[in-house]
């Protein structure tokens, strides 16, 4: 609280906060990401078509090589989950669940059960009955195990960004598809966000969408030709935003902090990509990098495209978005993102509390967990927006943070039901009410 009697409130926002305009969760974005299994007809033909023609790093050959680690996921997710179970007999228990899950009709049954498209565990039964009892012991803990268990995969890949020719051609292929993956993702439904609202311009449609099947659709071949006036047409519709999405959490907040004189909202975290949570606030710290930033790995670089004034067109560097996946390692790589975690320990240094929404704490985000727990651990408050038990969900948060039990009183969970954003809000501000 400062000396005018205000509670300074921070906000820390995830995938969640998002699905409302449009944009995947956590889990549909691992899906179409790590697990896409339509990479090369989507977007591998036109990365091909663009990066394929010349040689990088003097001898790197792009390829549509794809990260596409499904079974190698679902392989950790059983060692895990059987190591949780047998602990030091897991291994002997995990091959033979292997060798017998992972023929395909029984794996295509584990994989639906992992992510939650059916609960009948009869298939997995008859070919592992220990894994069919794991399975139904942490069943409503898979959805948190799936995710632990596909951060890491993309680690053993990073140092091919360094120099693609000391290591396999195909791991910095992998990579650098990856990223493209998630950005051409992330950009599709963006854009349709906006169109269906009518505030995406005629110069970005008239210049990078084409009709197919009477249906408008980026052209991504075009954006990785001019990525710089794709940038600046694509955050050209900032001020739009607000009005146009009157029923988002961000602006519902904004509603709520500006009808009450004793709340102030000193600022945004966020590790979304895209401008949208400037509704509340213009000061957000993006801490997974943001659309309008690319990495340039031969020169070392990162640089905002929304800023670049030379022209595009005589530019030959390979290049590639520079924001984070799913993984436990974080490739902080330049001053723009080191600048972004120092400005998020500022923001907790000077917030009294910190409401959390649409974001789930896990171990391949310690990066950020390790900000929290310091800011717990001063004694300040963590509002948390969940959809499960408060009291479960506080023991979960003391433990994920590595937090004490003396702490357990500075987690406050808002236990809600999604769907009615206005409710949702209205259950959080009551909450601060009584802190």
């Amino acid at each position: 609280m400062n000396n005018s009697g205000v509670f300074n409130l921070a906000f820390f926002f995830g995938a969640g906060a998002e699905v409302d305009f449009g944009l995947p969760s956590g889990k549909e974005f691992l899906n179409n990401t790590l697990l896409c299994n339509d990479f090369k007809n989507k977007y591998g033909r036109h990365l091909k078509n663009y990066f394929g023609k010349k040689k990088y790093f003097h001898s790197y050959n792009y390829s549509q090589y794809h990260i596409n680690t499904e079974k190698n996921i679902f392989k950790i997710m059983l060692e895990n989950l059987l190591y949780k179970k047998y602990e030091s007999r897991a291994l002997k228990d995990f091959k033979e669940a292997e060798k017998q899950v992972f023929k395909k009709k029984s794996f295509e049954g584990f994989k639906k059960i992992i992510t939650g498209e059916i609960t009948d565990y009869k298939e997995i039964e008859n070919v592992s009955p220990k894994l069919a009892e794991v399975l139904s012991d942490y069943k409503n803990d898979l959805s948190q195990i799936f995710t632990v268990s596909s951060a890491g995969v993309l680690d053993k890949y990073f140092p091919s960004i360094a120099n693609p020719n000391k290591f396999p051609s195909q791991n910095f292929s992998k990579i650098f598809n990856y990223y493209w993956n998630c950005y051409f993702l992330l950009v599709e439904k963006i854009t349709e966000s906006l169109n269906k609202k009518g505030i995406l311009g005629y110069s970005l449609k008239h210049n990078f969408m084409v009709q197919n099947d009477n249906q408008e659709q980026l052209d991504f071949s075009k954006i990785l030709a001019q990525p710089d006036y794709f940038t600046n047409l694509l955050y050209l519709h900032k001020q739009k935003i607000a009005v146009s999405y009157p029923d988002s959490y961000y602006s519902r907040i904004k509603a709520a902090i500006d009808a009450e004189s004793s709340y102030e909202c000193s600022g945004i975290a966020t590790t979304n990509y895209f401008c949208f949570s400037e509704i509340l606030s213009q000061n957000v710290i993006y801490l997974n990098g943001m659309l309008e930033l690319f990495e340039f790995p031969e020169s070392i670089e990162v640089r905002n495209l929304g800023n670049i004034k030379e022209s595009w067109a005589e530019r030959t560097e390979l290049y590639f978005p520079f924001i984070f996946g799913q993984s436990y390692t974080k490739p902080i790589v330049c001053d723009f993102q080191t600048e972004a975690f120092h400005q998020l320990q500022k923001l907790l240094h000077k917030s009294d509390v910190l409401v959390v929404l649409g974001y789930n704490f896990n171990e391949d985000d310690n990066h950020v967990n390790s900000f929290i727990h310091s800011f717990v651990s001063s004694g300040k408050k963590l509002v948390f927006v969940t959809d499960n038990d408060e009291a479960k969900c506080r023991l979960e948060l003391l433990q994920k943070l590595r937090l004490a039990k003396e702490f357990e009183g500075n987690i406050v969970p808002v236990k809600v039901s999604y769907g009615d954003n206005q409710q949702v809000v209205d259950k959080i501000f009551s909450k601060l009410k009584h802190l």
